[in-house]
């Protein structure tokens, strides 16, 4: 096989929609030993519900879908990854823009969606141009192109802008260079690597803290589940009723997107209760499968009347529960316990002491 002509981009090397012709996909998906290691590890890990991966430079927040366009994304998942790119606006001050129709195939976060049902954000850090007090206005290619007009003004901002922020130390003055190849040139001009590219020191500090301000952000509205209430009642000699309550109090479902549920990648809620000896179910399974819980984003859902329809975001679990005769070296009264695996809502567990 020749050799690409574009040579090697690891994020572009990821299983989802990679096609032999890609540029910068390597030789098949998944070839580089650091991108499979992500994949092997993601997928090693079922509970895995949000990412965040970072590259510089432009300031704004890429978001999926990657390969066809806004409308033909499942509308709740689309919402939801809106209603989050929204907060990271607030927090970062980074436009969300769409990846559509630009070479972003076969990026970890188009792969997270895609084959796993993981939400994710492509940050681009760092805005030069906008520090400058520069707009740009971005498609899913990139930034638009400045109207010629405006391009000598942008370029006088940007340079004050380096006077004023960065003493002058971000543009280098053109000088005269003995190139052993080429001769006599001149070089000079901007800092490629720690002014256009990522920030100089002085604003690495900020442009972290308001970015791990989103990361915490999007944490924050993953699911999580909880043992609500977990009791035990006498029926009968020797005989009880256990009741659980399972809520998921995180913004988001537990399956993260219709997406997991389509790809069979996300696991459901169960709940497990461990008797101890001498006990005996009469009535239940000791291992009960939830499904997946919704969580409080799905009861912000109009229903067909206008109003928001309530989020099942909780389930009841009833066992009958019998104790059996007292046995040499027993010590009573019994207790249960009841764990939780929610998932990619996290474990929750709770012991109770029969009475």
């Amino acid at each position: 096989m020749a050799p690409s002509p574009w040579g090697l981009d690891m994020n572009r090397n990821f299983p989802s929609n990679w096609s032999p012709g890609l540029r910068g996909g390597g030789p098949y998906p998944a070839s580089e030993p650091e991108v499979k290691n992500i994949v092997e590890f993601i997928l090693a890990h079922p509970n895995i519900g949000a990412l965040q991966a970072f590259h510089t430079s432009g300031g704004i927040l890429f978001r999926g879908p990657y390969v066809y366009p806004d409308e033909a994304m499942d509308r709740q998942d689309y919402q939801t990854l809106i209603d989050i790119a929204c907060r990271g606006t607030e927090l970062t001050g980074y436009p969300d823009v769409s990846s559509y129709s630009g070479p972003y195939a076969a990026t970890i976060v188009d792969w997270a969606y895609e084959h796993r049902g993981i939400l994710g954000f492509t940050t681009e850090l760092w805005d030069m141009y906008g520090r400058a007090g520069i707009k740009r206005d971005w498609d899913d290619r990139g930034p638009r192109p400045p109207k010629r007009e405006d391009i000598e003004e942008n370029g006088l901002k940007l340079l004050r802008w380096n006077d004023l922020e960065l003493a002058g130390e971000g543009f280098m003055p053109w000088r005269r260079h003995a190139h052993p190849q080429l001769g006599d040139v001149e070089i000079g001009g901007w800092d490629p690597k720690f002014v256009r590219q990522n920030p100089p020191a002085r604003f690495l500090q900020q442009e972290c803290h308001k970015n791990f301000l989103f990361c915490l952000a999007h944490c924050a509205a993953l699911p999580e589940v909880r043992i609500a209430c977990f009791r035990a009642d006498g029926v009968g000699p020797r005989t009880y009723r256990i009741e659980a309550l399972i809520e998921n109090t995180g913004y988001l479902s537990t399956n993260i997107t219709n997406k997991a549920l389509q790809v069979k990648a996300a696991e459901p809620v169960t709940a497990r209760l461990e008797l101890p000896p001498g006990c005996s179910l009469q009535a239940g399974a000791a291992e009960v499968d939830l499904g997946q819980l919704e969580g409080y984003r799905q009861g912000q859902d109009s229903s067909p009347f206008g109003t928001p329809r309530p989020a099942k975001s909780a389930a009841r679990v009833k066992w009958l529960l019998r104790v059996g005769p007292d046995q040499p070296g027993e010590q009573f009264p019994a207790a249960v316990r009841l764990t939780i695996d929610g998932g990619r809502g996290g474990k929750a567990s709770a012991s109770l002491t029969l009475p």
